[in-house]
Formats: C-alpha cells, structure tokens, sequence
C-alpha cells in the first residue's frame, strides 16, 4: 500500500479536507509497475503564460529516492510538448510512499496554449 506523505509547507498549508481529498484521489490511481512515476493531479496555466502541473511523485520502490534533477515534459494527445523545464529539486521520497509536489514552468518554457489539461501526459527524466 503506497503511504502518502506531504512535504512541510503542504502540511501546514492544507486543510484536513483538501489531505483527504489528495489521499482518495491517490488510491484512486492504477498501480504503477515502474519503481517511481508522477501521475498527474491538476494542469493549470497561468495567466502570466506559464503553467503549474500538480503530480503525485510516486516511488513504488522498496527504497527510498532523493530526487535532485528532473526534466519534466507535458504533452498533448499527439504527443507534442506543451511544456518543458529542468527543475532542481532536494527531495526524498520514501519507500512505497507518494508525495503531491507542483512544478511551475516558467512562461518561456510553455510551447502551447490552451490545451485541454485533461488532454496533456506527463513524463519525465532523472537527471
């Protein structure tokens, strides 16, 4: 069973109801086969023309993972970039656990406008 977790600043920032609206949302989701994924939450753009993706990072692992360096691709239902940015993260994410997290893509980064969020993938590299 995958245990959510929450980084400090969505601990004190979340209410009781907005937790437990992310815990059903997250076994809710398929079981993964891969060690670690981000399974989306909600994709949103900014009306400075950048855009936020709120992801479940999920490790499925027996180990823990400290992510440092991630590239982080949206794409359309064609497979076309929407959006795409390395991020430099310091996060640990503990064996068989799920932690929310927002990556906020900068303005230059978004290609695309106005796609449907429900319409957008995303996929990623571990640098």
């Amino acid at each position: 069973m995958t245990i959510l977790h929450f980084q400090d600043v969505w601990d004190r920032t979340l209410s009781n109801s907005q937790k437990e609206e992310m815990a059903q949302l997250l076994h809710a989701l398929p079981a993964s086969g891969n060690e670690f994924d981000l399974s989306p939450i909600r994709i949103k753009y900014k009306k400075n023309g950048g855009l936020v993706a709120t992801v479940f990072l999920r490790n499925n692992s027996h180990q823990d993972i400290l992510l440092q360096s991630l590239q982080v691709q949206l794409l359309d239902r064609s497979k076309d970039v929407v959006a795409d940015h390395l991020f430099d993260v310091q996060l640990n994410i503990p064996a068989s656990s799920a932690l929310p997290w927002s990556f906020v893509f900068p303005a230059d980064c978004v290609m695309r406008h106005k796609v449907p969020s429900e319409e957008m993938t995303v996929i990623y590299k571990i640098k």
